[in-house]
């Protein structure tokens, strides 16, 4: 262990370099540092913590015990313990890191055989950024460098931990079955030392990790959630959507698991805000995804239906107002399930896509995705795009009760999904992606209201139909938007202005049978983005009466009874008795069904039919008889 000496800050012919302490008017120096002789100069022991310069010197004091890990990997208690690089020299058996270079000091960091990953940080009190790197080996004198990374990527070749924490793999035991439980760390830095003191972090995680994302719940690099198509007027990066509107929203992501045994992507469950129309969203139909072999299994599929199989620290469900069970990341947002106790094996899982392929030895390959394996390969690129519809507003209450429009989905590995157990890591740490901004515009006009609100009419008569806003004001305008009907003429699209909007338009039903005819109504209103609230209305149009009588020979003096073949109108052909207007009227005066008749000579005879419509439309046709 080296002296430090106390000289005069002012001496001109002393070079600082790493390693040097500035205390109030002093610096400290290595001896081997200076630019002259020492002789000289007045040495003086200075000790602020108890220091293992060499890793042979480690003592208890240098030795750092971490909390249990846990196997579920729900939870990481971080063990702390404070050093200093006081007294410290360069490292004569290592060479990582500038360890030959620069002061480095040494600790033992004792695990336990559950832990696979060991996650270390240091902490400065003064402006210095410190190095650091992990050891292993059956004794100081045969140490092995454990390269690492960040906290999503363990195993990747980074040997100094730096200003984030650090992460290495903990190479197994003799048995091959546990871990390694010591291990040894040097902690150094290549910059001016102000305040010595440090605080060394370490904790660990059992076989768990991320394939997607990191812990803070940023968007994951390369992931993207945008909107493609919408049925409104405004730009497709627009968060605000107009009730009603059709949208087309992809997400594209790759999901990267190679740093474990060989977990596959598997699962893809999304969680809807309420302002989505669901009823009008079918999953297995309003989708393209590519790879192709997305297939939709939801919680009421029964012997098909998903569910976890491992332990999902991060992962939580609950059962919403509507009965529906929702899927929540408790790092990724605040989830409403009681106490946020994370998922158990076997637990019910909502509806997703799940891409399968089958399993293994110990895989039951039945309809579940959970009991088959995943998408085929490590690393996969996603793209899957969805048509979805935001729901209609029957009032302003209810539209900013339902407005959020946010849309998050969890990725699940199979290994955590399916039936796979992976013998490295397992992706129990994947986060949630997706947004949380867009929302329902419900800044809109009133709804319009029709009288009648369905009308009934006869072939070849008009609509007749009053359209009111139902704020009684007579301000901008009302769409009409006909919906083509091929059996159906003249209906047709309008607008009309508010303050006179009657929809008359003469249909015509061009077929034997009973037709609607639907308007899509709506308002606008000069200044707002969004229509008012699109409503339907139904028109029943009856087909016209057509009567035929079959062929009738007759000679004189014979009596022949004369009944019609009717079809069309409403069915009913009763006549309408508050009119007083009979169903049938002969021209003879009969208001019977069929008349007898005894012509002597040609006659005409005229029968009108009325059926039970509002408004009679008599339909009058003309038989002649020509006696032999």
């Amino acid at each position: 262990m080296k002296n430090l000496l106390l000289l005069p800050a002012t001496l001109s012919r002393i070079v600082c370099m790493a390693g040097c302490l500035l205390t109030g008017n002093y610096l400290m120096p290595a001896i081997n540092q200076f630019a002259d002789k020492a002789s000289d100069l007045t040495m003086k022991h200075r000790y602020r913590c108890p220091v293992a310069d060499n890793c042979e010197d480690i003592s208890a004091a240098q030795t750092l015990v971490t909390a249990p890990t846990d196997i579920h990997c729900g939870s990481y208690a971080i063990s702390t313990m404070t050093g200093c690089l006081e007294s410290a020299n360069p490292e004569s058996t290592v060479s990582e890191c500038d360890f030959g270079t620069y002061p480095t000091v040494w600790f033992k960091i004792q695990t336990d055989g559950n832990a696979v990953q060991l996650i270390t940080s240091v902490s400065t009190n003064g402006s210095w950024s410190p190095v650091w790197a992990v050891y292993y080996g059956s004794d100081c004198n045969n140490l092995i460098l454990l390269s690492g990374g960040d906290t999503k990527t363990p195993g990747t070749a980074v040997p100094c931990g730096m200003q984030s924490p650090h992460s290495v793999g903990i190479p197994k035991g003799q048995d091959g079955i546990s871990s390694i439980t010591t291990l040894y760390v040097a902690v150094s830095t290549r910059d001016f030392v102000d305040d010595p003191d440090f605080v060394l972090n370490a904790y660990t995680k059992a076989a768990c990790t991320s394939c997607l994302g990191d812990l803070d719940c940023s968007l994951v690099p390369h992931a993207k959630l945008l909107v493609t198509q919408r049925s409104g007027d405004r730009p497709l990066d627009d968060p605000y959507f107009c009730p009603g509107e059709r949208v087309t929203v992809c997400l594209s992501f790759t999901y990267d698991a190679s740093h474990t045994g060989n977990n596959w992507f598997h699962g893809l469950i999304p969680d809807f805000g309420p302002g989505w129309d669901l009823s009008a969203f079918n999953p297995s139909e309003d989708i393209t995804a590519t790879p192709p072999g997305a297939q939709w299994h939801d919680v009421g599929d029964g012997a098909c239906a998903p569910f976890i199989t491992e332990y999902m620290p991060l992962l939580c469900t609950f059962t919403d107002e509507n009965g529906m069970l929702r899927i929540c990341n408790i790092q990724c947002g605040d989830c409403p399930c009681v106490g946020n106790q994370p998922l158990a094996p076997g637990s019910k899982l909502p509806g997703g896509w799940f891409w399968s392929t089958e399993g293994g030895p110990g895989c039951l390959n039945n309809c579940s995705p959970s009991t088959k394996y995943g998408i085929g390969s490590s690393k996969a690129d996603i793209h899957i795009c969805m048509n979805l519809k935001v729901k209609d507003a029957p009032s302003q209450i209810e539209c900013e009760r339902n407005k959020s429009l946010k849309l998050r989905f969890v990725i699940t590995s199979n290994a955590v999904t399916g039936c796979w157990q992976d013998p490295v890591f397992e992706c129990k740490l994947d986060i949630s992606i997706g947004l949380s901004s867009w929302a329902v515009d419900c800044n809109t006009p009133p709804p319009v209201i029709a009288t009648p609100e369905n009308p009934v009419i006869c072939h070849d008569e008009v609509t007749g139909v009053r359209l009111n806003k139902a704020d009684g004001l007579d301000i901008g305008n009302i769409i009409v938007k006909a919906i083509p009907n091929p059996n159906i003429s003249g209906a047709s699209d309008t607008v009309l202005s508010a303050e006179s909007a009657l929809l008359n338009q003469r249909l015509s039903n061009l077929s034997p049978v009973i037709q609607i005819q639907q308007y899509e109504i709506f308002s606008e209103l000069s200044g707002l983005v969004c229509p008012g609230e699109r409503r339907l209305i139904d028109v029943t149009v009856y087909p016209g009466i057509k009567i035929q009588f079959s062929p009738v020979k007759i000679c004189k003096g014979d009596i022949v009874e004369l009944y019609p073949d009717i079809l069309g109108g409403t069915g009913n052909y009763t006549g309408i008795n508050t009119l007083l207007i009979p169903a049938f009227q002969w021209s003879t005066g009969d208001t019977t069904t069929s008349i007898k008749v005894s012509p002597e000579v040609s006659r005409t005879y005229t029968i009108t039919v009325t059926d039970d419509s509002d408004v009679p439309v008599p339909v009058r046709f003309l038989w002649r008889c020509n006696p032999h």
